[in-house]
């Protein structure tokens, strides 16, 4: 049908069909984005947790420290590699394994970060948390030696 201007008018079913798709895309596009932002802000997060634990391994000297040591060192070399997966454009491999490559650096992410959390509040709460006093700087295994 032609209307007096001139144009043709279109068919409501049609016009609210476009609206709907319009509306979506723009609802699918803001997700894209969120996630993107939180990709990005969990892998500045997780190399921070990793420089802090290279910090306090080489520069607080927990290199020293027998296990201790060991797991801050790990931590470290762990969040590096995560965070630099994070940040690489892995979905160049392909829509699907790009994602399963992002879900699987995210949850390796996740590991590191409770696992970083246990262990202080493990160490933090446990009466002979490693073997490690704070105070001396020496061993000391004794539960009923107090080092605050």
């Amino acid at each position: 049908m032609a209307s007096s201007a001139g144009r043709t008018r279109l068919d409501p079913t049609v016009a609210l069909h476009a609206t709907v798709r319009a509306l979506a895309s723009r609802r699918r596009h803001r997700r894209e984005v969120a996630a993107e932002i939180a990709r990005y802000l969990g892998a500045v997060s997780i190399l921070l947790v990793g420089a802090v634990h290279a910090q306090q391994y080489y520069d607080a000297y927990f290199s020293f420290v027998p296990t201790i040591g060991t797991l801050f060192l790990l931590s470290f070399i762990a969040a590096g590699v995560v965070g630099a997966v994070l940040f690489a454009p892995v979905r160049l491999l392909g829509r699907q394994l790009g994602d399963a490559i992002l879900a699987l650096a995210a949850l390796g992410a996740v590991g590191i970060a409770l696992g970083t959390l246990v262990s202080l509040l493990v160490s933090e709460y446990s009466p002979c948390s490693a073997s490690w006093s704070r105070a001396t700087g020496s061993p000391s295994c004794s539960p009923c030696s107090s080092t605050s």
